[in-house]
């Protein structure tokens, strides 16, 4: 069990761990996504360069909703490229995607400017944003030993 274990599960470690953060990142989020969403059973489809979003959308059956995520690792915030992926969501996906599921390794201000742009743009094509942010990923990080291991060490 985790609690047996010695983890640093921090953003300082993770990027000492990956030689290359951010493709560890996005990995490290369709773990978690399939972990949270599908118990790790999901078979995800995503093209190279996957436009908008990191795998193609996919029914929850819980939710009947269709979704997909988007995983933002940043040394600083940047609501412009949050933007353009969700631009690109709406071209590539606006009539299959019902939630996009926001990773990222920062605080996303939900009042800020840049985000409310974000949710204008989605909601004319009835997609919502849901951030799982920052603190929210060391979380379910920590649930899920494997995970700790793999991109924590």
């Amino acid at each position: 069990m985790m609690q047996d274990k010695c983890y640093d599960v921090s953003w300082e470690s993770f990027a000492i761990c990956n030689q290359n953060p951010q493709t560890s990142f996005e990995n490290m989020c369709r773990w978690l996504f399939n972990d949270f969403f599908f118990a790790g059973k999901a078979l995800f489809h995503s093209e190279p360069n996957n436009p908008g979003v990191e795998v193609r959308p996919k029914l929850h059956a819980k939710s009947k909703k269709r979704i997909s995520f988007q995983a933002k690792y940043f040394s600083a915030i940047d609501y412009e490229q949050i933007k353009h992926s969700a631009k690109q969501a709406v071209k590539y996906y606006g009539d299959e995607l019902d939630i996009i599921y926001l990773y990222c390794n920062k605080d996303v201000t939900t009042t800020s400017k840049g985000y409310k742009e974000i949710e204008r743009i989605l909601k004319e094509k009835d997609i919502e944003i849901i951030p799982i942010n920052n603190q929210e990923i060391l979380e379910q990080v920590m649930k899920n030993e494997t995970i700790a291991w793999q991109y924590f060490n």
